[in-house]
């Protein structure tokens, strides 16, 4: 068994992390072999997930944008009532 040297919790042997507190408990070789494979999820994507509103000629798209969904929703429920559905 392993023991963590910040809670004191036993761990298997071989466990890289404590079970109880999450500290690293691996030798220091393993650590720096590790350091290089973390996950980031600060890339550097060449698009954004959002688009910015903040210019007048983007607020009147997303406006119109708006409006349009509005009026189709209109028409698809009156088609509904004319339909019978």
């Amino acid at each position: 068994m392993v023991y963590c040297p910040r809670c004191g919790g036993e761990n298997p042997e071989g466990t890289l992390y404590c079970k109880e507190c999450n500290a690293f408990i691996g030798d220091d070789e393993e650590k720096k072999r590790m350091d290089g494979n973390t996950y980031s999820s600060t890339k550097n994507y060449p698009f954004t997930f959002s688009y910015d509103y903040t210019e007048p000629s983007s607020r009147a798209e997303l406006f119109i944008r708006i409006v349009y969904i509005f009026v189709l929703g209109i028409i698809i429920e009156a088609w509904g009532i004319v339909a019978g559905l």
